[in-house]
């Protein structure tokens, strides 16, 4: 993604490189969280559909699922 126009402005708007570094910062921090979010979400939604095709107990599942959320979220 080109954001060199915005960079552009901000910088004649006299915001230095750290307010730039800080508000990229915050954008990524933003789209991690969200990203999170959206896998926990796929994993509660589909952990009975996926025990059921792959013959893996959804007991095991439900048991470790903060754990398994944790392994999730650590592959981003």
């Amino acid at each position: 993604m080109d954001r060199s126009k915005e960079v552009g402005i901000r910088k004649v708007l006299r915001a230095g490189m750290r307010d730039n570094s800080k508000l990229f910062f915050i954008e990524a921090l933003i789209q991690i969280v969200l990203a999170l979010f959206l896998v926990f979400d796929l994993f509660l939604g589909t952990k009975e559909t996926v025990s059921r095709y792959l013959d893996f107990p959804a007991n095991f599942i439900i048991k470790n699922e903060i754990l398994l959320y944790f392994f999730l979220s650590a592959c981003f």
